[in-house]
C-alpha cells in the first residue's frame, strides 16, 4: 500500500473531507475516536497477513506512525 493509498483509506475510515498528511497528529482530528480506532484495525486487516496489536494503534500518535505498522 502506497502513502497516497493509505491517506485515502484514512479518510474514508475518518469519514473525513479535510486533506491529511501522513505527519498529522492523530489527536488533532475530530474523526479518530473508538469507532475510527476498530475500523482502522478492520480496514487494515484486508492489507496484511499479520494482526496489528491494538496496544501499537493506541501507542501511534500520528498518521505515519499508522502507516509504519501496517508496513511491517
Amino acid at each position: 500500500m502506497t502513502e497516497e493509498e493509505f491517506l485515502s483509506e484514512m479518510q474514508d475510515i475518518l469519514d473525513c473531507d479535510n486533506t491529511l498528511n501522513m505527519d498529522l497528529e492523530l489527536n488533532t482530528i475530530d474523526g479518530w475516536d473508538s469507532l475510527a480506532y476498530v475500523a482502522f484495525l478492520a480496514a487494515m486487516s484486508d492489507y496484511t497477513d499479520k494482526k496489528i496489536p491494538a496496544s501499537d494503534v493506541r501507542g501511534a500518535s500520528t498518521i505515519r506512525e499508522l502507516y509504519q505498522l501496517v508496513q511491517e
